[in-house]
């Protein structure tokens, strides 16, 4: 996947700022940090969608369990991924949306979520209705510095 721009958090508004790269797949080592993470969520009772063609998998969203904030209202939308392939065709809308169903079934006022600053990704989450987090995690923004964090709160 090339990126041509990406979002960038100044002055508390985001600005799109050009920023050519090519992605070539995970980051070296992301795999291996993120399966225990993940693990850990699932063991803890994380809620996992995955969707499925022919025996593959070709998107996955995971909600994590542990809910936190200020007022221990939110829970985080710990990962949302579509293959490249299968993109565009309301896939990731419609796993986003059943992750927001779930964090309302559990008691969420609010869905948090960090997410990288590439437009592709930024503009799906602002679509979703997400705007940007009023407080920032401290312990997720020292995970991903690079982050950005958006929020959707129950209506």
């Amino acid at each position: 996947e090339v990126i041509e721009r990406v979002h960038r958090l100044v002055d508390g508004s985001l600005e799109l700022q050009a920023h050519h790269f090519k992605s070539t797949g995970w980051p070296s080592g992301q795999r291996e940090s993120d399966t225990p993470q993940f693990e850990d969520c699932f063991d803890r009772g994380g809620w996992f969608l995955g969707s499925f063609e022919h025996g593959r998998m070709v998107a996955v969203v995971i909600l994590e369990n542990r809910f936190f904030g200020a007022a221990s209202d939110m829970l985080q939308l710990r990962f949302l991924h579509v293959d490249q392939r299968y993109r565009g065709q309301g896939l990731g809308v419609r796993l986003f949306n059943a992750a927001m169903e779930e964090a309302w079934r559990r008691g969420a006022m609010c869905h948090y979520v960090s997410a990288t600053e590439t437009q592709n990704t930024m503009d799906f989450y602002l679509r979703q209705g997400c705007t940007l987090a009023e407080t920032p995690d401290p312990v997720m923004y020292a995970r991903e510095p690079k982050d950005i964090r958006l929020e959707l709160r129950r209506a």
